[in-house]
């Protein structure tokens, strides 16, 4: 599943309202802890700072959030 189509799965109201160039307008802002996108010859994606950093630049900038006990991108919930 595409970054796009989870956003829309997991919040209903961005079903009409969210485009791919609308999320990575979101993901490359200067506030966000530098997400870049990744392309090669086989696929295409984006990779971002570790998950600790990247909560902590969120809890920042929009307020703490109850996370899972994740420690790593992919680890299990």
């Amino acid at each position: 599943m595409n970054l796009t189509a989870d956003a829309r799965d997991r919040f209903p109201r961005l079903r009409f309202e969210l485009s791919d160039s609308m999320l990575e307008d979101f993901l490359t802002d200067e506030g966000w802890p530098k997400a870049k996108k990744f392309r090669d010859s086989k696929r295409n994606g984006w990779s971002f700072e570790p998950l600790t950093d990247s909560r902590q630049a969120w809890d920042k900038r929009y307020g703490p959030q109850p996370w899972s006990a994740a420690k790593d991108w992919g680890e299990e919930q």
